[in-house]
């Protein structure tokens, strides 16, 4: 059971959680496999349509496992892979929608601080959001840049970096809103960590269920909280 505590503080991912960025990602995916494989996508069936691609996006543990297992690619270029992802993210302006409710929700939780831990690029995921005039509704943004690759999610690093700005590592409860159970993963494992070095901080999970994909009844790790809807988050974190 969860102890009662104030919450300090509230941590989103960004794909899938605050953004639909499925359509711009799968063809930004489509590109850099093309670009690296020669593959036509069209022959891959992850690849072949937005409903494949999300379908595979949510099988895999993360992207390198889906690049590895779906793709054939190596380790060395999923790193080359990741260097690019910024520069085709930057460059492709297909529509990434905030989902409905969001900036409603973050309005009612304006008394908190808010921060974003994502895996995709902060120089992205800035750029999105200000052209949306909701950047200013986040303190910290932690893209892959921050963290290095061996310490992406589902390590800690990155959510216990944004944790550590937003409220100095002060004793309460801090929401973690995510769409995949690497997410959930993560925020175990910061737990742990916190646990370990003595913290009085507790990360509780808030599985972000709105997007398309996001089945959390068949992941083998569930969130703490459920979110059907922006607006439940706002509950969640008042209750």
């Amino acid at each position: 059971m969860i102890r009662t505590r104030p919450v300090t503080a509230v941590i989103w991912d960004y794909d899938g959680t605050l953004v639909d960025t499925r359509a711009k990602n799968w063809r930004i995916t489509r590109d850099i496999v093309q670009h690296f494989t020669g593959t036509d996508p069209d022959t891959i069936e992850a690849l072949s349509s937005l409903d494949g691609y999300t379908i595979a996006l949510h099988h895999y543990h993360d992207w390198r496992h889906l690049y590895m297992t779906e793709f054939g690619m190596s380790e060395k270029t999923l790193s080359e892979a990741g260097r690019l992802w910024t520069e085709y993210q930057l460059s492709d302006d297909t529509l990434a929608p905030i989902y409905a409710g969001i900036e409603s929700a973050l309005g009612k939780l304006r008394n908190l601080p808010h921060g974003i831990v994502s895996m995709n690029s902060k120089n992205n995921i800035e750029r999105s959001l200000a052209k949306k005039s909701l950047l200013d509704r986040f303190e910290f943004v932690i893209g892959y840049e921050e963290v290095s690759e061996a310490r992406q999610k589902p390590a800690p690093d990155g959510l216990l970096m944004c944790l550590d700005q937003l409220t100095g590592m002060a004793p309460g409860h801090v929401a973690y809103v995510g769409d995949h159970q690497i997410d959930i993963e993560c925020v175990r494992n910061a737990n742990k960590a916190l646990a370990a070095d003595g913290c009085d901080i507790y990360v509780f999970a808030i599985g972000a269920a709105y997007g398309i994909g996001a089945e959390f009844g068949a992941w083998p790790k569930e969130p703490d909280y459920t979110a059907q809807c922006p607006d439940d988050i706002v509950s969640i974190v008042r209750r």
